[in-house]
């Protein structure tokens, strides 16, 4: 089994106010992915994302399909501390 990778990414966007974080949590619970997702005060989306790397590279193409508002960009950012693999043990939506 491959080991997991953590990833960052923000997406740019028409995604606040659309439901795209319910959708977002929709996508990884039903691929396995744990992580959260939150609205940022610049109206980008962040998502944090455990999960194996080819799990998260089909979690990152759904993020840019058939999701509510209008994906202008995803930007994916260096991987965390391993500490952060361990939690949560599910997705959720915050703030």
């Amino acid at each position: 089994m491959d080991d997991l990778s953590v990833r960052r990414y923000v997406v740019a966007g028409f995604v606040q106010g659309v439901g795209f974080r319910w959708s977002a949590a929709r996508l990884a619970r039903s691929l396995g992915v744990r992580g959260t997702v939150s609205n940022r005060p610049d109206g980008t989306v962040e998502v944090r994302a455990v999960a194996t790397a080819d799990v998260l590279d089909r979690f990152r193409q759904g993020l840019r399909a058939d999701m509510p508002g209008r994906v202008d960009s995803i930007a994916e950012h260096p991987a965390e501390s391993p500490q952060s693999r361990e939690a949560p043990d599910d997705f959720r939506i915050v703030r």
